[in-house]
């Protein structure tokens, strides 16, 4: 949930083998910064194992400095 819209960064063990989705949209580059609006939003990710291997995922969302985004993770895994 995201109460102030702003500039995020979402930090990923590897971006390998991976497809973002925000509020199914797609996510060309994994490694930008991402301009959230205030609400909910849906973050989704396919693996392909093929191309990723054992690796497991960590993702972090992370507030840029200068950023004033402020959010609160809700559910996921």
């Amino acid at each position: 949930d995201v109460q102030v819209a702003g500039p995020v960064k979402l930090l990923l063990n590897n971006p390998k083998g991976l497809t973002l989705w925000i509020d199914d949209r797609p996510v060309n580059n994994l490694t930008a910064l991402l301009d959230l609006t205030a609400g909910k939003h849906t973050i989704t990710f396919a693996i392909q194992r093929s191309q990723r291997g054992p690796t497991g995922l960590r993702a972090e969302l992370t507030t840029p400095t200068g950023s004033p985004a402020k959010y609160t993770p809700e559910g996921g895994l």
